[in-house]
């Protein structure tokens, strides 16, 4: 992430309305294929501690974006009960557990959101924050014109750059 100290002669809403995607959008990106298993988007969240995963077609090219609330939707998690309930079919998420063979029985393509908002890494930080907060979008892919995923912003990391936009007044 960019530090916004350059602007610092300006003011909030000057260095956010100055400020690129580009500059704060997280670049290392956790795709998974449309036609993987749905249970391979549970795993992504797990293992990397994602709560949105990027979809993309056959020729990497976005094609969706999938939530925790959309898996949560097809599937509910199951609690666990005691360890006699655990069984190598079981995918663990804290003190529940997702069947992986109901999981894979959705198809990944009907489950996301398709063709999902996405923005350039030219637009502004103010843009896509008030296009997040409208929406009520908690991730959107930033994408070139051939719809390659470059990136993403997030809830998370649109906190982060604002606490620091904000402490530069401090």
């Amino acid at each position: 992430m960019k530090d916004p100290k350059p602007y610092d002669n300006l003011g909030p809403l000057a260095i956010l309305r100055n400020t690129r995607v580009s500059d704060i959008m997280e670049t290392e990106v956790i795709t998974v294929r449309e036609d993987e298993p749905l249970s391979i988007v549970h795993n992504t969240f797990v293992a990397h501690h994602l709560t949105h995963v990027i979809i993309v077609d056959e020729t990497n090219r976005i094609s969706g974006i999938i939530s925790q609330k959309y898996l949560y939707k097809a599937h509910s998690p199951r609690k666990i009960m005691s360890m006699l309930d655990y069984d190598s079919d079981k995918l663990l998420d804290g003190d529940s557990y997702y069947s992986k063979e109901a999981l894979n029985s959705f198809r990944l393509k009907k489950i996301m959101k398709a063709s999902p908002f996405t923005v350039k890494p030219d637009k502004s930080v103010f843009y896509v924050a008030s296009l997040m907060a409208k929406r009520m979008l908690g991730c959107v892919p930033v994408v070139d014109n051939n719809k390659y995923v470059l990136g993403y912003i997030s809830e998370q990391i649109l906190v982060k750059f604002f606490v620091k936009v904000m402490s530069l007044d401090s």
